[in-house]
């Protein structure tokens, strides 16, 4: 607990360095700091209560991996429509405790309270449902792994703080181990009264430190989506712009993409020069190939791995992708470009020219 303390000071005070709250936005932004808070100790009280929780085994996660906006939602939606595959959702995040299935009233006004949480988020930034249309779901929405790890502050995410105007950009753990062991701490807590055959999991940042997510989950299977660095750097900086434009209100910084991308380029070649890219545990995926023919891309990936593709599962993905209501502009055309932020395709393709060549983007 000390050092959750410790991380919990640090995390105040990026939002603190960030800008001062107005009088008017103060007692909501205190109410879901506080309410963060209060979430991550009751989860304490209830491992100290039950430790058989944390007994609980996680067998062969599957990890959607890869960059923002480069095809990761959707590859973890279809990997988790196989039987028994479960993926973490909105409402267990924010309302960890009691934990899943031990008081199924108490379940259904965390889904209705968690709709509700969605539903002003669109109401703060309304074009965020075109960019990310899964968010229809409301409570049921499927949460990221740095959802997650923001409840024990390794990380900053949006989620839990929409009505914080000082809200920063999002931090990385300063110790991706300790992240991921509150991470499988709570996926423990969600599948204790709720069996699960295996997890479905996604990071958008686990890629760039894989031995970390071996160390706490061995056995797990990465599925790494990539797309052209062009399209989601364009998609991933105007995602930024809609979301946090409205939350920080008079403190929106504008973003330093040149900053980024930048940053991007070392992390790419970190990437690019690792040993555990070509890690056996680990199936790349390209985003066209995803789009173009889902079920051979994923039942290779399945062969690949020694894991049984069933024909009730590829009946569940070619039914996704023929419901007309799973349609990517359902809520209307995202629209997104480099040259909004100052940047070229053609640069950027060069730019990265070492990492399309690796995966033939």
């Amino acid at each position: 607990m000390a050092d959750m303390g410790r991380r919990f000071k640090r995390f105040v005070e990026y939002f603190n360095n960030h800008g001062a709250i107005s009088d008017a936005d103060f007692p909501a932004a205190l109410a879901q700091m506080s309410g963060l808070l209060r979430k991550r100790v009751q989860l304490e009280k209830d491992w100290i209560d039950s430790p058989e929780i944390l007994e609980q085994e996680i067998r062969q996660p599957f990890f959607v991996v890869g960059h923002a906006r480069s095809g990761t939602t959707i590859l973890q939606c279809l990997l988790g429509l196989n039987q028994g595959h479960r993926m973490p959702r909105y409402w267990e995040v924010r309302h960890p405790s009691p934990a899943p299935g031990l008081d199924p009233a108490q379940d259904a006004l965390s889904v209705a309270d968690e709709d509700r949480h969605v539903a002003d988020l669109l109401q703060i930034a309304p074009t965020l449902l075109a960019a990310h249309p899964y968010l229809e779901q409301g409570g049921l929405s499927e949460a990221e792994c740095e959802d997650l790890m923001t409840l024990d502050f390794h990380m900053l995410h949006v989620l839990p703080l929409t009505r914080v105007p000082s809200l920063p950009y999002p931090i990385v753990p300063e110790d991706s181990v300790a992240a991921l062991r509150f991470h499988r701490k709570l996926l423990q807590q969600f599948q204790w009264q709720t069996p699960t055959g295996r997890w479905v999991c996604k990071g958008t940042t686990h890629q760039y430190n894989l031995p970390a997510l071996w160390e706490v989950y061995p056995d797990a299977i990465c599925f790494w989506a990539h797309r052209a660095p062009e399209d989601y750097m364009a998609s991933f900086f105007e995602m930024i712009d809609i979301l946090y434009r409205p939350i920080n209100g008079a403190l929106f910084r504008e973003t330093d993409v040149r900053a980024v991308v930048e940053q991007l380029k070392l992390a790419t070649d970190h990437v690019l020069a690792s040993d555990w890219i070509d890690d056996p545990r680990v199936c790349h995926i390209r985003f066209r190939d995803l789009v173009d023919n889902p079920v051979a891309t994923i039942k290779g990936s399945y062969e690949r791995c020694s894991i049984d593709f069933t024909p009730e599962y590829e009946a569940s993905i070619r039914a996704f992708f023929s419901d007309p209501a799973r349609r990517s502009d359902r809520h209307g055309k995202f629209h997104y470009s480099l040259q909004k932020f100052g940047l070229l395709p053609e640069e950027i393709r060069n730019l990265f020219k070492d990492y399309c060549d690796r995966f033939e983007l």
